[in-house]
């Protein structure tokens, strides 16, 4: 191969090699996207002292973005109890969806996801903000993250408690309270999370 045909061929060769590091590079911090099908959000609610319950929301969105910003909202219409009539009432007398119609989290996960990387799973607490029926609190959680094939798993290791007096929704509690003709309600809600983003 003669020298014109060596410098042709370094020059269209380049440009292609450059093209595919930068593609590699993009990959390797592109963000990752939730899978709702594949998480869950649950929370339990004590009624009269003793009698306790599971519910979830069908609906939850998120990703991870490449400085390692966690966001997930929760269609809060989407609030399941197994029981229609709670459900509509929880929608319009605790979480008023007309006029909130998703409750966010966000968190900086960078660390979590630098020490993911390296060992293959982490446990860590993370802190950010939750913000629900228009006011925003700083909420921890304490989880488990996992590298999977095509992304992350993150659930929690423990409940963390979430206050109706957090959010103005102890009015919400209390009107539930009266329809269904309880004696109490417990406005402090354990909350637990199983997270996978591909």
């Amino acid at each position: 191969m003669n020298n014109n045909i060596k410098s042709f061929v370094a020059k269209a060769i380049k440009p292609t090699l450059v093209s595919v590091c930068l593609l590699a590079a993009g990959a390797a911090h592109a963000g990752k996207s939730l899978i709702g099908d594949e998480s869950s959000l649950s929370f339990i609610t004590s009624k009269n002292s003793a009698v306790t319950e599971v519910h979830s929301f069908k609906t939850l969105t998120g990703k991870i973005d490449d400085k390692g910003m966690v966001k997930v909202s929760i269609d809060l219409a989407s609030v399941d109890t197994a029981i229609p009539i709670r459900d509509e009432r929880m929608q319009k007398f605790l979480f008023e969806t007309t006029k909130f119609t998703q409750a966010t989290y966000t968190a900086d996960v960078a660390g979590v996801l630098k020490d993911v990387k390296k060992s293959g799973s982490a446990k860590a607490s993370v802190s950010g903000e939750l913000s629900l029926h228009g006011k925003s609190v700083p909420v921890s959680f304490d989880v488990l993250a996992v590298k999977t094939d095509d992304g992350i798993l993150v659930s929690t290791l423990r409940p963390t408690l979430v206050k109706a007096s957090d959010f103005d929704l102890v009015a919400g509690v209390e009107k539930l309270r009266e329809l269904a003709n309880l004696k109490s309600i417990n406005p402090v809600v354990p909350t637990n999370f199983v997270l996978v983003f591909k």
